[in-house]
């Protein structure tokens, strides 16, 4: 998901590593761990964006959120994982 102004789901990622130390900080962000990530695909910004997200039951995104199972298949995704 990117913010505002895109708002919007613009990236499909596959976590390859995850809890990596890391240190990081100033005014606006505090980070201790960090994650590697694989682009797997690409969204234009319209495609999922909030609407589509709110039609979904998403009413704002705030931080890690599980994607409901009619977001996934509109998403081309099997709510499995599967593909």
């Amino acid at each position: 998901y990117v913010a505002a102004p895109v708002s919007a789901i613009r990236y499909r990622c596959q976590a390859v590593e995850v809890d990596i130390p890391y240190s990081f900080a100033d005014k606006n962000v505090h980070m201790s761990h960090v994650m590697k990530l694989r682009l797997l695909q690409r969204y234009d910004e319209k495609q999922f964006g909030l609407p589509v997200l709110k039609a979904h039951g998403i009413a704002s995104v705030r931080g890690p959120r599980r994607v409901p199972n009619s977001l996934l298949c509109k998403m081309g995704r099997s709510p499995s994982g599967k593909e």
